[in-house]
């Protein structure tokens, strides 16, 4: 791909994030009335990808409003946007009255700047915050500079900064948003050292993806590398080890990294977080930790000395210090089996497994990779074991067709020799009202296929509905006065968010029946 159509796919990326930002402001994420001037049409998005750019947008605010505080002394301050795209920044800030004596300089591709000053000059909300005038590739306000410029392209970038009255004697801070990792390292690196080089007080914000090695790193890199935008930066610096040696070789004297977990654990108030809860369905965990840990928010320092990062850091220090793990008793004895790395699809989550033979182990449902990309797999999956290793086998099943084989976060429990009971689970927070199923298991007749296994699916209708219209839930299979019972219990369900309630299933007849508990509750 030709140096032009990279920008342009880069340029894209723009557009996405402006889009996903003005949903999550138009949920109540973020307070934000200006990204709705920026898109010509809202489209909903998921609400992982609103807690995705809500936790990018506390991060970064954080860090700016930080050094606006650390500086509100200075007779001169000023904050450097590196390819800011169609962020509102300033004019969240101007309207909230935190740039005294401040002055944003924002610069992206010359096209990016073009519209951008276009949708300014004709936006009156947005004309009337910032005064002053826009030529074809800026808008130049009193405090609101608008540039065109390539950032690879650094002797540019300098010409247009310094005759745009970039002060390299003013405390500045750089921000970066997913920015840099679009650019070849040699560039990127240039970049980060003439920051450091030219500007005795300064810090750099930089919000970006880590950790390439796994499996949601590679799922990742393909999302990017279909939109023609690969991102660079993770080979070279693929954690935040590397991240920090790298701003401290190019001239930093600080820098401080947390990764988007740590952020929301020791920097979002509780209180917040039970706002945020409460905006809309939400119970993806796993995937919301599992995205926060690819991403980080790092801040270098020179000639600045770090407030809010340097509480943030020694809090991870702490947290992760030998002395504060809990302590434990007793031991756990395992032993390790090898699995065929060809073993298709066991890397996921949210499903269930269930033993249905000495050597057989039935998987269903979950979230995981298939096919290079992640989602609901609907495939049953077999694993088999041959000696002193598991393999995949095969399965024959009309499960795949089933609307709800997919679901995640339900339970599978064997009841017979050739039978086990799926309960409950989701598709979705907003789709969960999945019932019960029986699975039917036989081996193949045929002998030259004798992993094969035939699963079949039935549906029940419990009289109790309340039993199977969860998800979350445990399911145990108990003995009380010689007979067998399944004892379901808590969960989530769409009425309630967490549940406190229990059955006790007869597995024979398939109906709750109530069985007298003795004895106090233990706290």
């Amino acid at each position: 791909m030709g140096p032009r159509r990279a920008r342009a796919a880069v340029q894209g990326t723009n557009d996405s994030s402006v889009a996903s930002k003005c949903s999550a402001a138009a949920r109540g994420y973020v307070q934000d009335g200006f990204l709705r001037c920026f898109v010509s049409k809202t489209r909903r998005r998921a609400p992982l990808v609103h807690r995705g750019y809500y936790v990018r947008a506390q991060a970064v605010d954080r860090c700016v409003r930080g050094f606006l505080l650390q500086s509100r002394g200075c007779p001169q301050r000023q904050i450097l946007s590196l390819g800011a795209g169609f962020d509102s920044l300033y004019f969240r800030l101007k309207t909230a009255g935190l740039l005294s004596h401040a002055v944003v300089y924002e610069v992206d591709f010359p096209s990016v700047v073009s519209r951008k000053a276009a949708l300014i000059r004709g936006t009156k909300d947005l004309a009337m915050v910032v005064g002053g005038a826009g030529g074809a590739m800026s808008f130049v306000g009193e405090d609101y500079k608008l540039l065109g410029v390539d950032l690879s392209e650094l002797s540019q970038l300098e010409k247009a900064l310094k005759e745009a009255g970039l002060d390299s004697e003013v405390p500045t801070m750089f921000l970066a948003e997913v920015v840099l990792t679009y650019m070849e390292n040699s560039r990127s690196d240039a970049l980060i050292r003439w920051a450091a080089q030219h500007f005795c007080q300064a810090q750099f914000v930089l919000y970006e993806q880590m950790h390439p090695e796994d499996p949601f790193g590679h799922i990742m890199q393909q999302h990017f590398s279909r939109l023609n935008s690969a991102l660079h930066g993770l080979a070279q610096y693929p954690d935040r080890k590397a991240q920090r040696r790298r701003f401290l070789q190019q001239g930093w004297t600080e820098c401080f990294i947390v990764d988007m977990n740590q952020f929301y654990t020791l920097c979002i108030p509780t209180e917040e977080r039970q706002r945020v809860q409460a905006l809309e369905p939400f119970d993806e965990y796993e995937e919301w930790h599992l995205k926060c840990s690819h991403y980080f928010i790092l801040v270098a320092s020179k000639g600045m000395e770090l407030t809010w990062t340097s509480v943030v850091f020694l809090f991870s220090i702490a947290a992760s210090a030998p002395g504060n793990a809990p302590t434990t008793t007793g031991s756990i004895h395992a032993s390790m089996c090898v699995i065929d790395s060809e073993a298709a699809g066991l890397k996921r989550f949210a499903h269930r497994s269930v033993l249905i033979g000495p050597h057989l182990v039935l998987t269903t449902g979950g979230f995981g990779e298939q096919d290079g990309r992640h989602c609901r797999l609907r495939e049953l999956h077999l694993l088999v074991r041959h000696k002193h290793s598991w393999r995949a086998g095969c399965q024959s099943n009309s499960w795949a067709l089933l609307p709800t084989g997919g679901r995640l976060y339900h339970t599978v429990t064997r009841l017979s020799e050739n039978r086990a009971l799926v309960m409950g689970g989701r598709m979705s927070p907003t789709s969960t009202a999945l019932g019960a199923l029986w699975l039917e298991f036989n081996k193949s007749s045929s002998a030259s296929d004798p992993d094969t296994i035939v699963v079949q699916f039935k549906r029940l209708q419990l009289a109790e509905d309340p039993v199977s219209q969860r998800w979350r839930h445990t399911t145990t299979e108990v003995t009380c006065q010689g007979q067998k019972y399944l004892f379901i219990y808590g969960g989530c369900s769409a009425v309630w968010p967490v549940l406190g309630d229990w059955y006790f299933l007869h597995v024979v007849e398939l109906s709750c029946t109530q069985v007298s508990a003795q004895g106090g509750i233990k706290p």
